[in-house]
C-alpha cells in the first residue's frame, strides 16, 4: 500500500455565515486551502467536500459541483459527503481511499 500524505485540509468557521452564500463559502474554503500550503490547483489529484445538514439548511446539495467551478478543479474527481459531525473526517477518509485505489 502506498503512503498517503495529506498536504492540506481546511475547515470553515463554525457558526452562521449569513453574510456569505453557499458558493462563496465553498470558494473561500478552496482558496484558503491553497493559501495554507502555497499550492496551485494543478497539484490536486482528487478532492472531497464534507458538510452537515446542507440540503435542509441551504437547499444546496451539489457542493462538489460548486467546488469543481473553482479555477483548476474542473474535470477532477470531486465528491460531497455528509456524515453529521463527522463529515470532515469522512471527507479526509474518502480522499485517502481514492488515492490508495490509484484514482488520483
Amino acid at each position: 500500500m502506498k503512503p498517503i500524505y495529506i498536504a492540506a485540509y481546511h475547515q470553515s468557521k463554525f457558526g452562521k455565515l449569513l453574510a456569505m452564500t453557499v458558493p462563496e463559502i465553498v470558494a473561500a474554503a478552496v482558496n484558503e486551502t491553497y493559501a495554507e500550503i502555497g499550492a496551485e490547483p494543478s497539484v490536486v489529484d482528487v478532492a472531497t467536500i464534507g458538510a452537515a445538514c446542507n440540503i435542509s439548511l441551504n437547499e444546496q446539495g451539489l457542493l462538489s459541483g460548486l467546488m469543481a467551478m473553482a479555477p483548476g478543479l474542473g474535470g477532477k474527481p470531486i465528491e460531497s459527503v455528509e456524515n453529521a459531525c463527522a463529515s470532515g473526517g469522512q471527507a479526509v477518509l474518502s480522499v485517502i481511499q481514492k488515492l490508495q485505489l490509484g484514482l488520483g
